[in-house]
């Protein structure tokens, strides 16, 4: 009986860790609070988090997240999932007063075509 009840709360434990594996919430939040003044409705927004890939922009530490974003144009009428990226710089403040004012946050939709983005480490898939 107690080997049972030892299994079951270590399935439980690892289920918990699994969950938040990949998930970084903190810059979740930070890429809908930069788009809130990009979206014509931003409370209709839905977001699907894709993936997330380390690298360097212009010599800056970043990570850039591949976000599917749908929201409501100015009819009233979604436009379908779209493809946005973003990069999170690390040190916002060593690069512009502007990424500073918004929390680190720079849309670079397709930067991963230039070479602006040097990849450390490849795209990661963010599960959920």
């Amino acid at each position: 009986m107690k080997n049972l009840w030892l299994f079951w709360i270590s399935i439980v434990f690892s289920v918990f860790l699994l969950v938040g594996c990949n998930s970084h919430p903190e810059y979740e939040e930070k890429i809908k609070n930069y788009m809130m003044g990009k979206l014509k409705d931003p409370d209709s927004a839905q977001y699907i988090f894709k993936g997330y890939m380390q690298g360097k922009i212009d010599g800056h530490d970043a990570t850039v997240y591949v976000v599917f974003i749908n929201a409501k144009n100015g009819y009233g009428a979604f436009t379908g999932f779209q493809e946005y990226e973003f990069a999170i710089y690390k040190n916002p403040s060593e690069i512009s007063g502007l990424l500073l004012s918004q929390g680190g946050v720079e849309e670079v939709s397709h930067l991963t075509n230039t070479d602006r983005f040097e990849v450390i480490e490849k795209m990661k898939i963010i599960d959920g």
